[in-house]
């Protein structure tokens, strides 16, 4: 995956170089994707930054990042909110609040991902962010690139329907996120194809459970982790 993304990166700059100018900044989807990026070269690290945080699961708050945010997030991740700080907000820093030209946000297609978006997006929302901001999104496992430009107005209302009441939002999200919200609503109102799979087969262990769902609900994006507490749920 890390020379996919050197190779793709590499072609996007050739498209645009722009992509890499000192005042662009990068928000990735995790650690793993970070660490690819910044060995790709191809962006200079200071221009990058990871989100460490799993939307997708455990209670939320509005407003996005505020205290009370922080301290709910991190009793839900079970870790202190120093080490919270640490991990989620800390590596953000100037990209959400640098005085940016563009805003590049870089995440899959899967629930996961777009829950996190979703939360992004918000969060600039309530800040009157004015820049440029663009979300490249790739299918799972592939880093094949779609740009979508990004219009700020109605994300933070989306984000208190769909993460803290687990309703259908008033308004129609882009198509990606659309699709993201729709399959974490099922998850969440307990009709996802999922929820049936763990049920019928409440024989596997959990370790084997793991494997299959990893393999055979890839649209999720879910980790060992995340499957572990549907299974907790569910079975």
């Amino acid at each position: 995956m890390e020379k996919v993304i050197q190779e793709t990166l590499m072609q996007l700059k050739n498209q645009d170089e722009t992509l890499c100018k000192k005042d662009v900044f990068h928000i990735v989807n995790g650690e793993v994707m970070y660490r690819d990026f910044v060995k790709s070269g191809v962006i200079d690290q200071t221009q990058i930054a990871p989100f460490n945080e799993a939307m997708c699961v455990h209670e939320t708050i509005f407003p996005v990042f505020s205290e009370a945010f922080v301290q709910m997030r991190a009793k839900g991740h079970h870790v202190s909110v120093k080490d919270y700080l640490k991990k989620v907000l800390d590596p953000l820093g100037k990209m959400l609040e640098g005085n940016s030209s563009r805003l590049f946000l870089w995440f899959g297609e899967d629930v996961f991902c777009q829950m996190n978006v979703l939360t992004l997006l918000a969060y600039l929302e309530s800040t009157d962010f004015s820049r440029d901001i663009y979300l490249n999104s790739f299918e799972e496992g592939v880093f094949r690139v779609t740009t979508h430009k990004i219009q700020l107005g109605n994300f933070q209302e989306m984000y208190k329907n769909v993460l803290l009441h687990h309703e259908t939002p008033t308004t129609a999200a882009f198509p990606v996120l659309q699709r993201g919200v729709e399959e974490f609503l099922q998850v969440q109102h307990g009709y996802h194809p999922i929820i049936s799979y763990m049920k019928e087969h409440r024989e596997m262990s959990d370790r084997e459970m793991v494997i299959q769902l990893l393999k055979g609900f890839p649209s999720l994006g879910y980790g060992d982790v995340q499957y572990k507490e549907l299974m907790d749920i569910y079975r």
